[in-house]
């Protein structure tokens, strides 16, 4: 069974897709499918599971950039340091945008990093969803 935040749809995988594949399939383990659905003439629908990715790897092959919304009213110079040291541990080629979002009028400045790329990485997500006051988007 194949769950989203949609709902889910049930297949069955055939002997060859389910041995190439089973050690990415799990209870509970969240993965990305690339999937594809073929109609016969009698109205039946098959799929082929083409690749089957763990999150790690879908940033590595995906994640183009990093998105941090920072709340005006909560900025503050150690925010600043954090990011600041943070982004010298995890220097890569991915591109890095902040946006300071005024709650007031809901207006949001864009800043945009020209001189810094870093790695999107698990590790990076972790310590920003700690602090537990920025928003996040992958893009």
């Amino acid at each position: 069974m194949l769950e989203d935040y949609t709902g889910s749809y049930s297949f069955r995988l055939g002997d060859r897709d389910y041995m190439r594949l089973k050690d990415k399939l799990e209870v509970q383990r969240f993965v990305i499918m690339k999937i594809k659905f073929t109609q016969g003439k009698d109205g039946r629908v098959f799929v082929n599971v083409n690749d089957v990715l763990e999150l790690k790897e879908a940033f590595d092959r995906f994640a183009k950039s990093l998105s941090i919304v920072v709340p005006l009213e909560s900025l503050r110079k150690t925010d600043i340091e954090f990011f600041r040291e943070k982004l010298i541990q995890n220097q890569g080629e991915q591109k890095l945008n902040f946006f300071i979002k005024n709650p007031e009028d809901q207006s949001v400045l864009e800043v945009v990093s020209m001189q810094h790329h870093i790695n999107i990485n698990e590790n990076l997500l972790e310590v920003i969803h700690q602090i537990n006051n920025y928003e996040v988007f992958l893009n």
